[in-house]
This record gives structure tokens, sequence and C-alpha cells, in this order.
């Protein structure tokens, strides 16, 4: 999903092991955006990237919430943080290219398309 593995650990009883990494609050994070919740959606990546901030699928999906406030600057930041994370990240080269686009940034727009290539 983009992001470092999850580890498994036994609950207290030392039964089934539970999951534990930041891909179920990545899902929270874009089922939030998906319903147009963007501060809890900022809010539960945010929690996400301070716990693994080496998660780059919450990287973009924060930049999500970022595109739907229309807050290119800080769309911009966080596909760039994903791609640091994951250079061959296609998606966050398309999303970013599309955030310079509408902040009329046409050279960056350019440059991030022909590097989704």
């Amino acid at each position: 999903m983009g992001c470092a593995p999850s580890t498994q650990h036994a609950d207290a009883a030392g039964t089934a092991p539970q999951q534990q990494g930041p891909d179920a609050g990545v899902l929270k994070g874009q089922a939030m955006l998906q319903q147009g919740n963007l501060a809890a959606a900022e809010a539960e990546l945010t929690r996400v990237l301070d716990k693994w901030p080496n998660c780059a699928r919450a990287y973009l999906e924060r930049g999500g919430v970022h595109t739907a406030r229309q807050d290119w600057g800080k769309a911009v930041e966080d596909y760039s943080h994903a791609i640091a994370l994951q250079a061959n990240y296609v998606q966050a080269y398309t999303l970013r290219a599309q955030a310079h686009l509408a902040a009329q940034r046409y050279e960056e727009a350019a440059a991030d398309c022909a590097a989704a290539l």
C-alpha cells in the first residue's frame, strides 16, 4: 500500500495476532476523504504520518485532502513527499501534475506528466 510493512502482535491473552501498521489508518482517512469529511481525514492521515513517516500512501491521500480544499501548495508538498519515498509512484506524479496545472504552473505540470510515463 506504499507504507512500511505492518507487524503482527499477539493480544494480551497471547492468542490470534493483531495486524498493526499504517494501512488501517490510511484506509480510514481515505474513506473520510471520500465522504467529504476533510478535517477528520486530514487529522487521521496526519496521525498515521506521525507514527509512520515513511508511508507514501498516507502522503498521497493527505495530498488529496489538500486538493479537495484547492490548497495547491500543500497538495504539491504532500505529493512530493510521496514521490521522495517512492520514486516510481506514478499516481503521485499524476496528482502532483494536476495540482501544478490548477495552480497554473505549467512547466512543473509538464515535467510531472513526463515523469509519470
